[in-house]
């Protein structure tokens, strides 16, 4: 039986737009104006728990603050002597007075809207105050504002932030650890405490959790204030919206980002004229791309290959040679998965036929090329037959998954693995092999080089509308750290180890695998250079323009997600020798002529046009 790996569901998906529209975590309260603004909508419903953030502050409720006929109301005594008032309450009178040194002195009346700040009147306040229990509920807004303190009222998750101007900004930052370092940046994160008046939280994930685990955060209402997503294509314009804030008018004052977004080629989402989402910069080549045991090579005296028979022939010399010299049968020439809309980690081998790094691309004239109806694809799935029936890899690469065949690398028990440049590097330091990256591989001698290629990008970053900042202060903390990623000033910073290294690249991106790279710069020289001379290959090809990001709008609804596993299924059989290239031919006719599939043709043309 084969796995099934399905696309975010619509059932999901719901889930997931009502609890990020209703959710707050932490310590905000459910309030049900998520359109306005409690400081002006009149409302007639009287004590909603209101949602209010105190970022950076001590404050001690005694009640949670609430929503009254439209105005937030909070318990003056308790929040102000947390902020450092002293409060006195006159029973007669029914007048609070606080006093606070460097402070203007503030009073209030029980049932009048007014009150005084700096022994000024200040006549109608936006409801009057009232007792419940013995405590004076007063305008929060007014009161916190006429302390000294920022207010903040967050639209779309329907929440306040309260904090002082002052203070040292909290900002919660979620990533992909394309690395796969994962170390806290404790030095990283105290020189922007130092430097940039901001306390960072930085969570790293690896690449094989990233995207499960950004759809539970979005699901559970726990989205950091700037989150990466690995693919913004995935989720339907109005989830979206929910999740995201528009950034064009908090882009104006940050070129650098906008000249990202309009000249770097990255994908970007933008809905109806409003800009969702900042490319993280990255690499276009630094995608998984097969990567050899070198010190296998040089035990057999081998070179690296230039065409695909000479790759065969080399996974042949890693089953049959002892290249790990231990005197035992008990090394293969790759260790293989599949997925369930595609090959997996053996997907490589498509490319090298087809010549494209994706299923869909774009020919010349802006017409959509499904590369799986071509002879190239046929040719591909005739060489992993080949390869399949000469035990070249694993017999089980369709049941097991990539967490299993990571295991298989980490054992020192095969010659090629599917990896990003930094991951091969990593295994290298850690000893796990000397891994280097594959360069100038050709289908045939008169094909063309085939290079990796990041077809969705890097991620790109979202502020999310739990975002308890404004999004002009998110990205100015953005714009700093890609503008020093860029020029690299991050270099001249002494005190920083690998570990801040590591997250400085999973946080701020970087446009090339051989800038400021420490893992490259940790390995011995001469495997160092042969890194570098295979970035060097990679980067002389490109398939800029041609590949469609935007096709994950279709995935994501789980549209003709049947017609890819049932064709994934027959490219898996035919590789099991289950069925013929014969087979193949007659599937290929039968599913080209099939109106499902030229509805998916047409909608994949129609998406590319509207974009």
């Amino acid at each position: 039986m084969l796995r099934k790996h399905t696309v975010l569901s619509r059932s999901l998906t719901l889930l997931m737009i009502l609890t990020v529209t209703t959710t707050l975590t932490g310590s905000l309260t459910e309030t049900s104006f998520a359109d306005q603004s409690p400081w002006d909508i009149a409302s007639n419903e009287y004590g909603k728990p209101a949602a209010v953030y105190f970022d950076n502050l001590n404050v001690i409720q005694g009640s949670p603050p609430i929503n009254h006929k439209g105005t937030i109301m909070i318990q003056a005594g308790p929040f102000l002597r947390s902020i450092g008032y002293q409060v006195t309450w006159d029973a007669t009178t029914k007048k609070l007075s606080a006093t606070k040194s460097g402070k203007p002195p503030l009073t209030f009346w029980e049932n009048r809207k007014e009150a005084e700040v700096d022994n000024q009147l200040i006549k109608n306040l936006p409801a009057a105050p009232f007792v419940i229990e013995d405590e004076l509920w007063v305008p929060l807004r007014f009161t916190a504002s006429s302390s000294g303190l920022l207010v903040i009222w967050n639209p779309y998750g329907s929440f306040a932030t309260i904090r002082d101007p002052h203070a040292q900004i909290q900002l919660r930052v979620g990533t992909r650890a394309d690395n796969e370092v994962t170390d806290n940046p404790d030095a990283l994160i105290q020189y922007m405490k130092d430097n940039w008046e901001t306390n960072v939280q930085v969570n790293l994930t690896p690449p094989r959790n990233f995207p499960d685990k950004t759809k539970i955060k979005i699901a559970a209402g726990d989205m950091e204030s700037l989150m990466l997503l690995p693919d913004s294509f995935e989720f339907q314009n109005d989830l979206f919206q929910s999740i995201a804030l528009d950034l064009n008018q908090s882009l104006k004052s940050y070129p650098a980002l906008q000249k990202i977004i309009d000249e770097s080629g990255m994908p970007v989402r933008r809905i109806d004229g409003k800009t969702y989402t900042i490319p993280r910069p990255y690499d276009p080549n630094d995608a998984p791309f097969p990567a050899l045991r070198q010190d296998w090579l040089n035990n057999l005296g081998s070179k690296h290959p230039i065409t695909m028979d000479d790759m065969f022939n080399l996974l042949k010399q890693f089953v049959s040679k002892d290249p790990d010299g231990d005197g035992k049968n008990n090394t293969i020439g790759m260790y293989a998965y599949v997925q369930g809309n595609n090959l997996g980690s053996l997907s490589w081998v498509e490319h090298a036929f087809t010549g494209s790094p994706d299923r869909f691309t774009l020919s010349k004239n802006g017409e959509v090329i499904d590369h799986a109806i071509t002879a190239g694809q046929r040719q591909a799935l005739e060489w992993l037959n080949r390869a399949y029936t000469d035990g070249l890899f694993n017999k089980d690469f369709a049941t097991i998954d990539p967490d299993q065949v990571k295991e298989k690398i980490l054992k020192g028990q095969t010659g090629l693995a599917v990896l990003n440049f930094d991951v091969a590097a990593k295994l290298t330091l850690d000893n796990k092999g000397t891994w280097t990256p594959v360069s100038g591989l050709k289908a045939t001698s008169t094909a063309t080089e085939f290079a990796p290629w990041n077809s969705i990008g890097g991620g790109a970053y979202v502020v999310s509308s739990m975002s308890r900042i404004e999004p002009a202060k998110v990205l100015k903390w953005l714009d700093q750290g890609i503008q020093m990623s860029e020029s690299g000033k991050w270099d001249a910073i002494k005190e920083l180890k690998q570990a801040d290294k590591s997250a400085i690249q999973n946080l701020f991106g970087r446009k090339d695998v051989l800038q400021s790279n420490a893992l490259l710069d940790a390995l011995v020289p001469e495997t160092k250079k042969l890194y570098e001379q295979a970035a060097t290959s990679w980067h002389r090809i490109s398939y800029a323009g041609q590949t469609i990001p935007e096709a994950s709008q279709l995935w994501s609804q789980g549209l003709y997600a049947e017609s890819i596993s049932e064709l994934n299924e027959m490219k898996i059989k035919v590789i099991q020798g289950e069925a013929t290239l014969q087979d193949w031919d007659h599937f290929i006719e039968k599913l080209t002529a099939s109106r499902q599939y030229q509805s998916m043709i047409k909608d994949l043309n129609k998406l590319i046009k509207t974009q």
